[in-house]
């Protein structure tokens, strides 16, 4: 499925013909077409979405990136804490740079190793982790 995301005020006359040709190049290949906007979703998912997608792009597999991934699940299992501040100590005892650990972790959210109820639930900086641990679709495990 291809999807096409933009916010309504943005649909004007150009904008619908260029995606009514991406539809038809989608529609051609045997691929189902949706367009989403800011109407179709819940202001909650919309905030929740706005934290993690510039993270989904982030290409970081290397077993640096592991260990980093690895300390921040076992944080948010085993301390009580916002995700901003456990994610601070991460930097500090890894020497990273400020904020890495939790960019890290909006990707983890973002390419779903972290799989969080984004409808019903809050993501962000001061987020505390017993509620990310109430709001997650699967045991917390790297």
């Amino acid at each position: 499925m291809a999807i096409h995301i933009k916010p309504a005020n943005q649909l004007k006359d150009r904008t619908l013909e260029k995606i009514r040709i991406e539809q038809a190049y989608w529609l051609l290949k045997g691929i189902k077409f949706m367009i989403i906007t800011d109407r179709c979703l819940p202001k909650n998912i919309i905030n929740n979405l706005e934290f993690v997608i510039g993270h989904a792009r982030i290409n970081l597999t290397d077993s640096h990136s592991e260990k980093i991934k690895h300390m921040i699940i076992q944080s948010i299992n085993i301390k009580d804490g916002k995700i901003n501040e456990l994610c601070r100590e991460i930097d500090d005892k890894m020497q990273l740079n400020k904020g890495e650990s939790l960019n890290m972790f909006y990707q983890m959210i973002a390419i779903r190793e972290i799989d969080v109820d984004l409808r019903n639930f809050s993501i962000g900086p001061i987020t505390h982790s017993t509620q990310l641990r109430k709001h997650t679709f699967s045991t917390l495990e790297f």
